[in-house]
């Protein structure tokens, strides 16, 4: 797929325009962040995924989503919600459509808590991936609707920590302070089923060691991205080229929540936001914000970080239970 991109006007641009976490990351215009997936790039703007990038029979593909897509949707085969472009019509795309999908993913779609996240990439280096999808498991069923069906449930942020002997993985939860699921008329708000969810999850049977192999292959494969299409050294790439290398890389089992009170581009909504944010800590020990920092899940406490405005300094290191991941290749653990 490298070897492609540079003879992909459109795809050489999108790669131009990624820009890596972390405040030391050289900005770009448009300041798209890339995922890595299982089989596919995902490309996401101002929080909002706007583009996939993947092999098919050897000829790399792109698939945009329909709503950001103008004329150039007939040239393209639909695919669901999703338009793909392939061969020589790829090739032959203009890389100044770029811009246009990418303004109406941040003008038109992209909102408060979206762009809360993308803030928060900003601000953080350690950040790996967003909107981790874990699979659906037999042993972590829930009936909805009184239908049993597996849980596939998403982790909003996936960082990585430094601690010791290397860096660890931790899961952090991005709502914003007028979200309902961190408030409750109760004693117990919506959140709280949600995180334990993600550790009964990670506490299944191989799952955990499963996403600590998954995100050690996918440092290695941002840090050759990030060389090959010409990033500058910065702190997000020594991160992961210490989680994709011989060090040991772990992983934290609990998440923790990180809550935006402030929108940069609203100001109605800004006011809005500070109100609510007013509101969350009202009434005492019975406020949202007490009842919040009150949760425990398997006795542990769970970490509650708050923002009045975009952050200008790192995630704090979380801590308790941790899960020991597999040596890689190469490696011996005593």
């Amino acid at each position: 797929m490298i070897k492609q991109l540079p003879t992909i006007p459109l795809l050489r641009q999108l790669m131009d325009q990624w820009q890596l976490p972390g405040p030391d990351a050289a900005p770009t215009d448009h300041g798209l962040r890339l995922a890595v997936r299982a089989g596919y790039l995902n490309i996401y703007a101002m929080g909002q995924s706007v583009a996939r990038i993947s092999l098919a029979a050897g000829r790399v593909r792109l698939d945009v989503h329909h709503k950001y897509l103008g004329e150039e949707k007939a040239l393209g085969r639909r695919r669901g919600d999703y338009v793909e472009f392939a061969g020589m019509v790829l090739a032959h795309l203009p890389d100044s459509l770029l811009d246009g999908w990418v303004r109406k993913a941040i003008d038109h779609h992209s909102g408060a808590e979206k762009r809360f996240v993308d803030d928060l990439v900003r601000a953080n280096a350690g950040i790996i991936d967003l909107e981790m999808a874990l699979p659906g498991d037999h042993d972590a069923e829930k009936e909805i609707r009184g239908v049993w069906k597996k849980v596939a449930p998403r982790m909003d942020l996936v960082l990585l920590q430094r601690n010791d002997t290397g860096v660890q993985i931790a899961f952090w939860e991005a709502k914003c302070g007028d979200n309902g699921e961190v408030r409750a008329a109760g004693p117990v708000p919506h959140v709280h089923s949600q995180l334990k969810q993600y550790v009964a999850w990670l506490n299944l049977p191989g799952r955990g060691a499963e996403v600590i192999a998954a995100y050690r292959r996918a440092a290695a494969t941002l840090l050759d991205l990030a060389v090959r299409t010409g990033k500058t050294g910065c702190h997000a790439m020594e991160l992961w080229r210490q989680a994709g290398a011989d060090a040991p890389l772990d992983m934290m089992i609990h998440p923790a929540i990180v809550i935006g009170n402030y929108c940069a581009l609203n100001e109605e909504r800004h006011r809005m936001l500070g109100k609510r944010h007013d509101s969350f800590h009202a009434g005492g020990v019975q406020s949202h914000h007490a009842k919040l920092t009150r949760l425990t899940i398997d006795s542990h406490q769970i970490r509650v970080q708050e923002y009045g405005a975009a952050p200008d300094t790192p995630l704090p290191a979380l801590g308790g239970p941790i899960l020991t991941g597999p040596a890689p290749v190469g490696e011996q653990r005593p």
